[in-house]
């Protein structure tokens, strides 16, 4: 059985400042930590947490959170920007735009 984000928080939260006091504050290597942060924010629908914890990473797979925000939060146009941006494909923003005009 999966639990359920709110119980996942505080453990993702205590993982995180235990890899930060290891490892050090601003490292790339607590960015797996931190965009499961911003996920887990995002699935509790606190957006400014989110926001903040995807902000903090640096690395394509963990900025795409920020997408993922911006589409759950009707900020279409950041998305398509932020895509384009990250993109190693020009069909990605291609499929994005489409999942936005589906919803539409």
């Amino acid at each position: 059985m999966l639990g359920s984000a709110a119980q996942a928080l505080p453990l993702a939260q205590r993982a995180f400042e235990i890899r930060e006091k290891i490892l050090g504050p601003g490292t790339s290597r607590n960015e797996y930590t931190l965009r499961l942060l911003g996920y887990i924010f995002l699935d509790l629908k606190n957006y400014p947490q989110s926001e903040s914890c995807f902000r903090r990473t640096e690395r394509p797979r963990s900025q795409m959170g920020l997408v993922e925000l911006y589409l759950e939060t009707g900020r279409h146009e950041e998305a398509l920007m932020r895509l384009a941006r990250l993109s190693p494909s020009p069909l990605y923003p291609l499929q994005y735009k489409v999942q936005y005009y589906q919803c539409r």
